[in-house]
């Protein structure tokens, strides 16, 4: 886990780039140098373009470095003090508190909420402004909300893998139907099934409460993962290899998943669809794993694992019957 001390250093140098390019045209070394620097960590590239969009989707803030003393350029500085640290974000803050206006940090006033979503068969990498990481799997959505308390993402459909820069002072949190996910230091995927909601923890550890209710939360560690009922309480279990994020490499893994939440899955990769011709077919259990772009031969070998019928139906649909008698 990342110290405190290189938190605020890759924070500092950040801002200072982000500073210089809003008000100078660099020179061909200062651009060689920014490449190095960026190049050098994946934290240093992850918070620039952060605090580079923070930057460039408040209007007002253009030109206003001069409000401020320009950061020194934060490439063969040498180690500074904490209040040094801070200055050049601190450069960055006193333009914004000049125009009225937030600049997202921990402790800041609340920024607007922010909205994300994905297509058909396609993610999308998300680099929050506290160097959290959120990949969004297909045809999915969240709203992000950050205060001055705590970050709050809604996983409004699909899934999504989190990759959190774990700070104690501002709890990270992801609801996700009836429940909330609270990161303790850790990367896990998160997933809105049919009518379930599914955690796995790739590493560290997360608490899981329903419907806010501190007293029934439930510890989720590295390897484990959790079938979420709505209507029921949380089913924990071991995790499969890999499987949490599986889907990032294009990839869908069921260990005894109910046959509804594949289906619900398969329906944010294939255009066409599949649908259940009844509801209780997607109470049957299922372990598979296959590719995205094996959907339609998954579909016609489905008969061979489970006592159903995928019938193909005009326009590439395919319909889960129950097998015949």
């Amino acid at each position: 886990m990342m110290r405190e001390a290189d938190h605020e250093r890759i924070e500092s140098e950040a801002s200072a780039w982000v500073v210089r390019l809003s008000e100078d045209k660099l020179s061909p070394e200062q651009e060689r140098a920014l490449a190095q620097w960026r190049a050098a960590d994946p934290e240093h590239e992850s918070r620039f373009l952060a605090l580079q969009r923070a930057w460039g989707e408040i209007p007002a803030l253009t030109g206003l470095a001069g409000l401020a003393p320009l950061p020194p350029e934060p490439v063969a500085v040498p180690e500074r003090g904490a209040r040094g640290r801070r200055w050049a974000l601190g450069g960055l803050a006193t333009a914004a508190a000049a125009a009225g206006i937030a600049f997202l940090m921990p402790g800041a006033q609340p920024a607007p909420e922010q909205h994300y979503a994905s297509a058909l068969a396609q993610s999308q990498r998300i680099a929050l402004s506290d160097g959290s990481i959120v990949t969004l799997g297909a045809r999915s959505a969240i709203s992000v909300r950050y205060t001055a308390t705590e970050r709050r993402i809604v996983l409004d459909r699909g899934e999504a893998f989190f990759d959190v820069v774990h700070d104690p002072r501002l709890p990270f949190l992801v609801e996700a139907g009836s429940s909330t996910v609270r990161d303790i230091g850790t990367k896990f995927d998160v997933k809105l099934g049919a009518g379930t909601t599914h955690v796995a923890v790739q590493e560290g550890e997360v608490q899981i409460a329903r419907g806010g209710a501190q007293a029934d939360a439930a510890m989720l560690r590295a390897g484990q993962r959790a079938e979420i009922v709505e209507a029921g309480r949380a089913r924990i279990v071991a995790l499969p290899s890999q499987a949490a994020d599986a889907w990032r490499d294009g990839r869908l893994v069921y260990d005894n998943g109910r046959l509804a939440d594949l289906v619900a899955d398969v329906n944010r990769y294939y255009a066409p669809g599949v649908r259940l011709a009844s509801p209780s077919l997607g109470e049957l259990r299922v372990t598979a794993s296959f590719r995205t772009n094996e959907i339609s031969a998954f579909m016609n070998a489905l008969s061979a694992t489970l006592p159903v019928e995928a019938r193909a139906k005009p326009g590439g649909v395919f319909e889960i019957v129950a097998a015949p008698r």
